[in-house]
């Protein structure tokens, strides 16, 4: 029903683009954009439907030598959400650690933890506030 392929910034930036002008609806976790890293799209037959970004950044007193920061996951379907989400997430964690990649991480929205936490990732410190006055907390994965 789904395929998921590795894919460029570009085409993140555009289906983040479409999003913005339709007004679609869209599940979002996004911090920074970043060209270098590994970029995953999860296509319904030709149509891009959601995507995510893993850019090579450690986090703070971590050892581990391969880190990367999940930046952004977008998903511009209503229905099957978390089905989406679940099923980019799974082939990306594959794709990075067939690529020797030793941890993943993120900055997690409260409202999503517990899929997250379903996937295998841990919280790392408690809540914190960002400016916007979303509650934040960070988390992470060994592969």
């Amino acid at each position: 029903m789904f395929e998921v392929k590795q894919i460029n910034s570009k085409e993140t930036d555009l289906l983040e683009g479409e999003i913005s002008r339709n007004n679609s609806y869209v599940s979002s976790i996004h911090i920074n954009v970043n060209e270098h890293g590994f970029h995953f799209g999860i296509f319904k037959g030709n149509s891009l439907i959601g995507a995510c970004s893993f850019c090579k950044n450690k986090t703070e007193n971590c050892s581990y030598k391969s880190v990367y920061q999940l930046h952004k996951m977008i998903v511009i379907q209503e229905q099957n959400i978390k089905q989406i989400e679940w099923d980019l997430l799974m082939h990306s964690e594959a794709f990075l650690r067939y690529n020797e990649v030793d941890l993943i991480w993120c900055d997690v929205k409260i409202s999503e933890i517990a899929f997250f936490e379903r996937s295998g990732f841990r919280a790392r410190e408690p809540h914190s506030e960002n400016t916007d006055l979303t509650f934040f907390k960070q988390m992470y994965k060994l592969l």
